[in-house]
């Protein structure tokens, strides 16, 4: 599982950074007030505030589940 998960952030990373440079690269030929952010090109699961492909919330519920036995 933590290989998959592993595999899984690399890959972010990756769209991450071609999205990174799409927006850079459009930016440049926006018009003036015009801006175009990394979430318009592409949403990805860490923008959602989502960790290993789960949000914060369920994290957190399933760690007070399993503190709790």
């Amino acid at each position: 599982m933590r290989r998959a998960l592993g595999h899984q952030r690399r890959e972010e990373m990756e769209w991450h950074r071609w999205r990174m440079g799409i927006c850079y690269m459009v930016n440049i030929q926006a018009s003036k007030g015009h801006t175009i952010t990394p979430q318009d090109v592409i949403k990805l699961p860490m923008d959602a505030g989502e960790v290993d492909g789960i949000d914060k919330d369920t994290k957190e519920a399933l760690k007070q589940f399993m503190r709790n036995g």
